[in-house]
């Protein structure tokens, strides 16, 4: 279990760097207030998630659901970016980050 919760820690790490990407990729079709909202939800969800993997009682308990969920959030957001920029746009590569993700961590 130590093993998977430093997995999930260096994950919340590295889910920060895609935002910047993704941020970057989608900055000439959002708006700002997209941006932020967008920003907003992954400072929440990655947020609870980095809090969760600092004590192992905690990843323990609320560990596996809140993976699950991070996940789940990631390809929402990134599907939505995707949806957003259009077929142009390199946006896609972001999915790498939902495979590292989900091989890393299993």
């Amino acid at each position: 279990m130590e093993k998977r919760r430093r997995a999930e820690r260096l994950i919340a790490l590295l889910r920060w760097v895609v935002a910047v990407l993704g941020l970057a990729a989608a900055s000439d079709v959002f708006q700002i207030t997209h941006v932020a909202a967008l920003m907003i939800i992954v400072a929440v969800y990655n947020g609870a998630m980095t809090f969760c993997v600092r004590d192992q009682a905690r990843f323990v308990k609320y560990g596996r659901r809140l993976s699950l969920v991070n996940k789940v959030l990631d390809v929402a957001l990134v599907t939505y970016v995707n949806v957003c920029t259009g077929p142009q746009s390199l946006a896609y590569l972001l999915y790498w980050f939902v495979l590292v993700n989900c091989g890393y961590t299993s």
